[in-house]
């Protein structure tokens, strides 16, 4: 997203220098490069000059900037943000221009990210039910064979408990079980 706002923004920022260069020659051409620069799918590009907007297209009209951005950029403040117009995602960037006496917005579409995005959200989320999921059933799975020998002590102990003075836990191997076993088995030999 980062990355994506900074190419954004210096494309802008190259744009309105290019805007700034025709309105210093004060030639016709403004309009035709305008209509160049929005010329992408879905992207536009607003100029404010002398409280006039000229537009590169009409799929954005000014209405539709939030009123912070675009008083933030007419004080002489470069300005950007994201949001939606018509339910598309878009990165609004605000360059004063011309020596602060006009103010140049371009608004770029973020569809792709924002697909990209939704999908690394659902991708992830799977992952974790899925990681859930599978961690739940090896739980299932190990925990009786980790306790089976805390259950074999559990019935001898019980068994002894109730009078059978021949229950005995049988040798193991387990280093960790083996003083547990020995220790048990020599109690019941008392």
């Amino acid at each position: 997203v980062g990355q994506r706002e900074r190419s954004a923004i210096r494309q802008a920022t190259v744009n309105a220098d290019l805007v700034e260069q025709e309105m210093r020659r004060g030639s016709d051409g403004l309009n035709d490069l305008l209509t160049g620069l929005g010329a992408d799918f879905e992207s536009a590009v607003l100029l404010v000059n002398q409280g006039r907007w000229i537009s590169s297209s009409n799929a954005i009209d000014a209405s539709e900037l939030p009123a912070k951005l675009v008083a933030t950029v007419r004080a002489g403040t470069a300005a950007s943000q994201r949001l939606r117009i018509d339910g598309t995602p878009v990165l609004a960037v605000g360059l004063p221009i011309a020596g602060n006496t006009a103010s140049y917005i371009e608004v770029s579409p973020l569809r792709e990210l924002d697909r990209t995005l939704r999908f690394l959200s659902w991708t992830l989320a799977g992952g974790v039910v899925l990681g859930g999921a599978a961690g739940a059933a090896v739980g299932i799975w190990a925990a009786p064979r980790a306790l089976a020998p805390l259950n074999r002590l559990t019935v001898v102990a019980a068994a002894a408990a109730d009078g059978d003075l021949g229950a005995r836990l049988p040798a193991t191997r387990d280093p960790d079980l083996r003083p547990i076993t020995t220790a048990f088995n020599d109690t019941a030999e008392r």
